[in-house]
């Protein structure tokens, strides 16, 4: 069976990256593409926080306000509460 190497969602509405659905594919990515979605970066990104990011990664948060436009690779487990 082929390996996932690149997930482009951009403009998909997406709100989180849940890890049930990443976290097995997320090592073998080269790409993720999740720009132009109204992404909330909370707790429920902190999973993140523990795995190296795909050399190419496009997303960027929505929510909260003072998170708006950070993108996720820049993201400090400080940031993400619930």
């Amino acid at each position: 069976m082929p390996s996932l190497v690149s997930v482009l969602l951009a403009e998909n509405n997406i709100v989180t990256i849940d890890m049930k659905t990443f976290a097995p594919v997320w090592s073998q990515l080269n790409k993720i593409d999740l720009l132009d979605n109204p992404m909330r970066c909370d707790c429920r990104l902190r999973w993140l926080m523990g795995v190296s990011f795909p050399k190419n990664t496009w997303a960027e948060c929505a929510e909260p306000p003072k998170l708006n436009g950070t993108e996720i690779i820049k993201l400090h487990p400080d940031d993400l509460w619930c």
